[in-house]
């Protein structure tokens, strides 16, 4: 059975996370949901790359990325739809490396990771209503980051390989992350399966279920 990234992400109206430990949260799966969601003319893809990696330079003809220095810019933007109950097409927010824009390193961006972190949780809130549905990614899968709330968000989560089975239960409340192996597996949870299905991110974008 596969569920291509445009229903599980948009159609559905859920949030998705997608973590993994490095470096088996490969770019390319990432990369793969992009090109899916950006086939659509119906769909606006905003890309924010926290990762200073530059990972996904090659998919600015693809989707609108918006620098790190802009991305408050954008989220305050966002919100204000939420505010105005403006509708828009449908928009993905895409954040590639969540930890980063919640909490960097220097002294002097804290108070901007509060107000980035308060933006992004009212978007997974209240942003279905304006047609606004989130995907965040990372690779530091901590308990400071992947917080209750943020699971309660996001109900569609894919764990690519993980480095411990506590971090594969902090994901998506099960073991078992722990133990993939090949480029590309992961698990895929919803929020109402019994228990997690193996999948993986084919090159087309498409997530691939195994019953």
């Amino acid at each position: 059975m596969a569920i291509s990234a445009i229903r599980f992400a948009v159609v559905m109206e859920k949030n998705l996370l997608i973590c993994g430990g490095y470096p088996w949260l490969d770019p390319a799966a990432l990369h793969a949901i992009i090109k899916r969601l950006s086939a659509r003319s119906d769909v606006r893809v905003i890309l924010i790359d926290a990762s200073w990696r530059g990972e996904f330079d090659d998919c600015a003809d693809e989707v609108e990325m918006i620098p790190v220095a802009d991305s408050s810019e954008t989220l305050s933007s966002l919100c204000q739809q939420l505010e105005t109950l403006t509708p828009q097409k449908e928009t993905v927010l895409i954040i590639n490396e969540f930890s980063y824009m919640i909490d960097p390193s220097s002294k002097e961006g804290r108070q901007q990771s509060r107000a980035n972190l308060k933006s992004i949780l009212k978007l997974a809130k209240e942003g279905g209503r304006v047609g606004i549905r989130l995907i965040i990614t990372d690779r530091h899968p901590m308990t400071e980051v992947i917080t209750k709330e943020i699971r309660e968000l996001f109900p569609l989560r894919l764990a690519f390989r993980v480095s411990s089975k506590e971090d594969s239960k902090l994901i998506l409340g099960y073991y078992g992350a722990e133990k993939l192996r090949s480029p590309g597996e992961a698990l895929y949870y919803n929020g109402t399966l019994n228990s997690p299905r193996k999948c993986y991110i084919t090159g087309c974008g498409y997530l691939q279920t195994h019953y």
